[in-house]
């Protein structure tokens, strides 16, 4: 059994991908590939999670429950026997590939020794390896990071583009490659450009032999801010929940599609000098990768030929302190409601004897319940669901009428 491990980057669909994988993923067993299931999903977070640098500002590590280094490396521990136990069931139902899909993996680890870290936490329940890694040139993920709000310390404007350089994290190829080319071996990884193949679903199929016929197809939702948008992103600087909780409210603002009309534009001028800075890495990475060229990684600049109006989210706003207060507030609050209904849908679903969907929902609450925790507005409130959450767990599963029937009849 081969392992198929996709490790991004972010921007290159990988969330489309995840959800085709989980959406197929029965009819993907009839055709024996595998999707980890073990590792969350859509998308197998637990992996990263488990072997990046602890980070208590990301939202994963709330949502898994990790407030210390000492929880990360339990954590771990769990994940990694879960993780032996799935690949040694997929070997058993004879499949050929087991595959692993987590964008945050390029990045999260990319330094040598979180890369061995993690080729240890794979075990040895498979027979080979290959580290499919999709890369988009690197001003068309900037302005892509930019258009989906950019959740760091540093708002978008013109500034944060003229920062973006060979030293910025994410964005030297060449250097994370080389952190697993170190780990895994440079025959193991397989850059797939996004120009020539925007795909991953498409590239998965071919080199696995799916047949799509039998599967459901791949959708994309656009989630880009327009320019609107990215100025509330701008203002939006949340100081209690920090990144987890703008995270939130962000996903909650684009739950209809975009904001606005108007695409950010850095204009041409700025894009070819944002691009040129990473000219020299990227031909030293298209020089070890046979079937790479430095042309993959070329943005298409007739799209940036549209007027920049990157320079209108220059201007500082007013609206700040006031905005992230009353935002902090919305989104806990929005959050606790949110954990309150799964709570009662898993209340529901076990009384109807559906195990699955019950676990769906508690680990739907428990997402929500941990940004809620995050704000200060109602601490008692969240612990009562907190105490709730737990109890429900630790029942015993609920058998339906015709299962106390049948099994009295037996």
């Amino acid at each position: 059994m081969h392992l198929t491990l996709h490790i991004g980057t972010p921007k290159t669909g990988t969330t489309t991908l995840q959800q085709w994988l989980t959406a197929n993923r029965a009819a993907l067993h009839t055709q024996r590939i595998w999707y980890s299931a073990a590792l969350s999903e859509p998308a197998n977070r637990k992996i990263s999670v488990a072997n990046g640098d602890f980070d208590a500002s990301r939202r994963e590590f709330y949502r898994f429950g990790i407030g210390s280094p000492a929880d990360q490396a339990a954590f771990r521990d769990e994940a990694r026997s879960d993780l032996a136990r799935e690949m040694a069931t997929a070997r058993s139902a004879g499949c050929r590939h087991f595959v692993i899909s987590d964008e945050y993996l390029f990045q999260n680890t990319g330094k040598p020794e979180a890369c061995e870290r993690l080729k240890d936490f794979l075990g040895d329940g498979y027979d080979g390896v290959t580290v499919l890694l999709h890369l988009r040139p690197q001003v068309d993920v900037a302005v892509s990071h930019a258009s989906n709000g950019n959740m760091t310390k540093q708002p978008t404007d013109t500034a944060l583009f003229e920062a973006i350089g060979p030293g910025t994290k994410f964005y030297d190829y060449d250097t994370l490659t080389t952190a697993w080319e170190t780990a895994f071996g440079t025959d193991a990884i397989e850059i797939v450009p996004f120009k020539r193949h925007p795909s991953m679903a498409d590239c998965l199929a071919e080199r696995l032999g799916i047949d799509m016929a039998s599967l459901s197809p791949a959708g994309r939702r656009n989630t880009a801010l327009g320019l609107s948008g990215i100025a509330f992103s701008n203002a939006l600087r949340i100081p209690a929940g920090g990144h987890a909780v703008t995270e939130y409210f962000y996903r909650e603002l684009r739950r209809d599609g975009p904001l606005d009309d108007e695409k950010l534009s850095i204009g041409l001028p700025l894009a070819r000098k944002v691009q040129a800075r990473f000219d020299d890495l990227n031909a030293a990475l298209a020089a070890r990768f046979e079937g790479l060229f430095p042309s993959d990684l070329e943005p298409d600049w007739e799209k940036y030929e549209r007027p920049a109006n990157l320079h209108r989210l220059d201007a500082e706003t007013l609206l700040e302190k006031p905005l992230n207060a009353a935002t902090d507030r919305l989104v806990t609050s929005l959050a606790r409601e949110r954990a309150r209904t799964h709570l009662l849908r898993a209340r529901i679903a076990r009384s109807e004897g559906n195990e699955e969907g019950f676990e769906r929902h508690l680990r739907k609450a428990e997402e929500h319940l941990a940004i809620a925790r995050l704000g200060d507005d109602d601490k008692g409130r969240n612990d009562r669901l907190q105490a709730s959450l737990l109890a429900l767990r630790a029942e015993e599963p609920r058998r339906t009428f015709l299962q106390r029937l049948f099994g009295r009849r037996r």
